[in-house]
């Protein structure tokens, strides 16, 4: 059987195999916030978790030993990774987790019923299966001694081992299966997915807030109260349109942004810096410059040819005389169109790739170029950046690195006397643009090198202060007297070198997407972003560089502090407030759903737009947001690595979620409907103005169109689809959950 680890093959960062696994094993997206492998007290009760009928019943005893046997599981596979490949342990951590999951009794739980499910219809994984496996994740660099003495430090036989082993590939089995019973993509299915991206719908709306309605409901029993906390305490607050009261996790983050504008000066571009890029690739840059300059010959034709037809040719003048010098037969024509189609992109504005001075993957460290003009000087800046020991010594971080790399590059050198040695040519007399282009290519490359030469600079700083940190918080947990080293002052540093500086404070992972750190990734290709970092595997003060969306924007960053998710206690101060907010707002949804149906059947009856309609009432705010579709892929064209189909953004529309796109693209041009937001915090009265482009176009654009672009929005289905599916064998099962599972990690970090 091909290895269920071959997906990671194509990570050079930390192995061959792990997130291949992830194929097989890991079908149900899970939160990651596994910290490390160190395990906990055990409950020994005897209390009964889950019923089933097909399979028995779970205490928490025996979720208990699930957890700690994933948990070992997980620290063997992290031990085993970084001894063969030397990578950043965070990422090594990371990966395993997302490929394996999380060490809590929801994760585990499904791995059980799973395997189970697969063991009743015949499903089976040899000893030899599981030596295979590790043999092509390990590249056969351990020896079997080896692996035992790793597997013995976490508390297991190797028997043991391979029982967990055993039971997460056939759980991954039995999931493949179910994903792929809802496989297979219908014409009419292809086609809707294709205009949930493309068609774009202009609406009115009118918002009628549930809080408005929140002094029209009475309060309830104390009674009535707790029992409604008890029932989603265990729930993490989220935008779906159920309560949480279960505390989420905070961390504080400390960043410094970094503007690549603030770098850009393309006037100081020489014009000798312009001759260097200019022959490095004389080739492009010549047929750049051909190509503009037949555009500009075309314009100008085409201004002949509009002059007014009472313009009287000169007496002499020959029919012969009156064509265009420039017209050719139509087959001397071909190759310049041609030529032309090919270096279309050329003229434009120049498109960078960004380069990456991700410290914890050097190997995705630069992808970049602009136009290929910038290009080879970036990727070298970049690619130059090495391992550093930070100066307390007692930390190895990979520091930025060092660009020696000359800001233009330089040409291909020739032997001396060699008679075959070009001779240089200047860029003087090449069209504008093309120069544009040249010059903003060199001024970027430029920038780069700054960005990598400050931002090692300032991290070395920072380096040297979190070694400080790790070092104190490791000798806390000997000595609980351990005096804390002094901390940077983060704002003289952000003025000193021209950066902003931003201290989140404590803030959930919801919270901090308000920020423009949020979206950044850790490294290049959008395995890591930061958010995944920041709450996961992150030590504290250990300094990261993550790269903005955008590609112009970089951030440096260290986690400074953390809280631990936990379950409230009903009686703790500020808790029965926030309960009694989220108690009035469920009860006042019927009363907010109500009156915006008022105001679409008052909308309905005008035959007007709500402008007209609804004008003269200043309690009623009319929206009128840009266009929107249903699904996007953001800024990014669709297919691009970083950037999937997610849902469109509404101008005005707090959170819109699916529910209100179904309700706004089943209506007609002019008809009024009521779609309520995601949270269920708010209910508008949509009046859809127009749909573009018109059904003929869109099935023109459709017909051509490559539609595996738009397989994340099936897949989406096939996961609504794989969960209704899952339901369906817990029923069968019999499956009761006694006592809410906790999603928690085993081993979630401390303050």
């Amino acid at each position: 059987m091909a290895s269920p680890f071959s997906v990671f093959r194509e990570n050079q960062k930390i192995m061959m195999a792990t997130l291949g696994l992830a194929a097989i094993i890991a079908f149900v997206f899970l939160p990651m916030i596994m910290q490390g492998t160190n395990r906990g007290p055990v409950d020994t009760g005897s209390e009964i978790m889950v019923k089933t009928t097909a399979f028995g019943d779970l205490s928490r005893r025996d979720l208990a030993i699930l957890v700690q046997e994933h948990s070992a599981l997980l620290g063997v596979m992290e031990k085993l990774l970084g001894m063969v490949y030397n990578q950043d342990p965070a990422a090594v951590r990371a990966s395993v987790e997302r490929s394996f999951g999380p060490a809590n009794e929801t994760s585990v739980f499904d791995n059980w019923f799973f395997a189970k499910e697969a063991e009743r219809r015949g499903f089976q994984v040899s000893d030899a299966t599981v030596n295979g496996i590790l043999e092509g994740t390990l590249q056969k660099k351990l020896q079997g001694s080896d692996i035992e003495q790793v597997v013995r430090g976490y508390g297991l036989t190797m028997r043991q081992f391979f029982n967990i082993f055993q039971r997460l590939v056939l759980s991954g089995q039995y999931r493949r299966m179910i994903e792929a019973s809802t496989g297979g993509t219908s014409p009419a299915q292809h086609w809707d997915y294709f205009t949930r991206v493309k068609k774009q719908a202009t609406i009115e709306c009118i918002p009628v807030a549930v809080e408005n309605f929140t002094s029209q409901v009475a309060n309830p029993s104390k009674s009535d109260l707790e029992a409604f906390f008890d029932k989603y305490k265990d729930q993490l607050p989220s935008t779906s349109n159920t309560p949480g009261f279960r505390l989420p996790k905070k961390v504080s983050v400390e960043y410094f942004k970094i503007a690549l504008e603030k770098y850009l000066d393309p006037a100081k571009v020489t014009d000798e810096q312009i001759d260097e890029e200019y022959n490095k690739d004389l080739e492009k840059y010549d047929r750049s410059n051909k190509t503009e300059l037949e555009i500009d010959a075309k314009k100008e034709g085409e201004k002949k040819t509009d002059k007014p037809t009472d313009e009287k040719k000169p007496a002499d003048a020959k029919p012969s005389e009156a064509k265009p010098a420039e017209e050719k037969k139509p087959s001397d024509a071909a190759p310049a169109a041609k030529e032309e189609k090919k270096t279309s992109g050329v003229s434009s504005a120049p498109v960078h790739q960004v380069a990456y001075i991700a410290d914890d993957v050097k190997t995705s460290a630069a992808t970049a170029a602009v136009g290929s003009a910038a290009a080879p000087a970036v990727e070298k800046a970049v690619t130059a950046a090495g391992s550093a020991v930070t100066a307390a010594g007692s930390a190895t971080t990979t520091a930025l690195g060092s660009a020696s790399v000359t800001a233009t590059g330089s040409s291909a050198k020739s032997l001396p006397g060699d008679s075959t040695t070009p001779v240089k040519k200047s860029a003087r007399d090449l069209h504008p643009r093309v120069k544009k282009i040249i010059r903003d290519a060199v001024a970027r490359e430029v920038a780069f090198k700054k960005i990598a030469e400050d931002a090692k600079a300032l991290k070395a700083v920072m380096d040297e202060n979190g070694a400080e940190w790790l070092a104190y918080d490791a000798e806390k947990i000997r000595n609980k007297d351990a005096v804390a080293p002094k901390k940077l002052d983060m704002k003289a540093l952000a003025d000193k070198y021209g950066f902003k500086f931003t201290d989140t404070g404590m803030l959930s992972a919801s919270q901090m997407t308000d920020l423009d750190i949020h979206t950044s990734y850790v490294d290049g290709n959008g395995n890591y972003p930061f958010v995944a970092m920041a709450y996961q595997a992150l030590p504290r003060y250990s300094v990261r560089f993550s790269q903005g969306a955008d590609g112009d924007t970089f951030f440096l960053f260290w986690k400074t502090a953390e809280s631990k998710e936990r379950t409230p206690k009903f009686a703790e101060e500020g808790v029965q407030e926030t309960v009694l907010k989220a108690w009035k707002l469920v009860q006042a949804r019927t009363l907010a759903e109500k009156e915006a149906q008022r105001l679409a059947d008052e909308a309905k009856k005008s035959g007007d737009s709500l402008k007209k309609t609804f004008g003269g009432d200043d309690k009623l705010k009319v929206l009128a947001p840009a266009p929107f579709s249903w699904l996007t892929s953001g800024s990014l064209p669709l297919g691009s690595e970083r950037e999937s189909l997610r849902l469109s953004t509404v101008e005005g529309v707090d959170l819109p979620g699916e529910t209100f796109m179904k309700t706004v693209f089943s209506l007609e041009d002019g008809q009024v409907g009521v779609a309520r937001n995601q949270p269920e915090t708010v209910y508008y009265v949509v009046r859809l103005t127009k749909t573009e482009p018109a059904a003929p176009a869109l099935w023109d654009m459709f017909s051509t169109d490559d539609v595996s672009k738009y397989a994340d929005a099936e897949m989406y289905e096939r996961q609504r689809a794989a969960d209704a599916t899952i339901k369906g064998l817990r029923d069968a099962a019999g499956v009761t959950f006694v006592h809410p599972l906790d999603a928690r990690n085993e081993n979630s970090p401390t303050e």
